[in-house]
């Protein structure tokens, strides 16, 4: 596969991945990347594919920037629960007795 191939398979698999939320495959997939692009590092790239590396390089921005934002919804969304858990088992216990009396 040449290196053009390579870097857009990365691409579009690292953009599926994340769009399904499966974060060990995207983790994957960076690592992949990291290892195409320290066996390019040296190599002299054609105008093909150094475009081809600065759309990988956007996609991973963009990516990471969307990764980013989920774990920040993710963690409000924990806090959120921590907040009224309190409130939930108090609720739970008072239809509980409620369902016993």
């Amino acid at each position: 596969m040449n290196t053009t191939k390579t870097l857009l398979a990365l691409m579009q698999t690292m953009k599926q991945s994340a769009s399904v939320h499966d974060w060990h495959a995207v983790q994957k997939n960076d690592a992949q990347i990291a290892t195409v692009l320290t066996a390019l590092t040296g190599q002299k790239l054609d105008e093909t594919e150094l475009n081809m590396l600065g759309k990988l390089q956007q996609a991973h921005q963009q990516i990471l920037h969307y990764c980013q934002n989920q774990r920040d919804i993710l963690a409000e969304k924990m806090s959120h629960a921590v907040q009224h858990r309190e409130g939930a088992t108090a609720y739970a216990a008072f239809m509980s007795s409620e369902e016993l009396g």
